[in-house]
């Protein structure tokens, strides 16, 4: 994945992988995975190398959103690994 994958959400102060792009939102899920959120376009830009390094290692991780817009069906994750974890993707051991 090239940086312009990458965008920082102002609004949040995290990094998300671009996913889509419908009008004026983007569609952005946490590097590693997790539950796809959208942030008006207008409040993001393109992240950084440091942003993208320090989310890809947990110095920057998104916190869930309040009240996400998006809730998709997400399988469980069978890697045991700490990114899954704290995405939720599967029960801490």
């Amino acid at each position: 994945m090239t940086e312009a994958s990458f965008a920082y959400d102002a609004e949040r102060g995290c990094v998300g992988e671009i996913m889509d792009q419908l009008g004026q939102d983007l569609y952005l899920r946490p590097i590693g995975g997790g539950v796809e959120w959208s942030v008006e376009s207008t409040r993001a830009r393109p992240a950084t190398r440091t942003e993208i390094t320090a989310a890809k290692t947990g110095l920057l991780n998104p916190s869930p959103p309040s009240e996400p817009k998006i809730i998709p069906l997400v399988e469980p994750c069978t890697r045991p690994c700490a990114i899954c974890q704290k995405a939720g993707r599967q029960s801490h051991h």
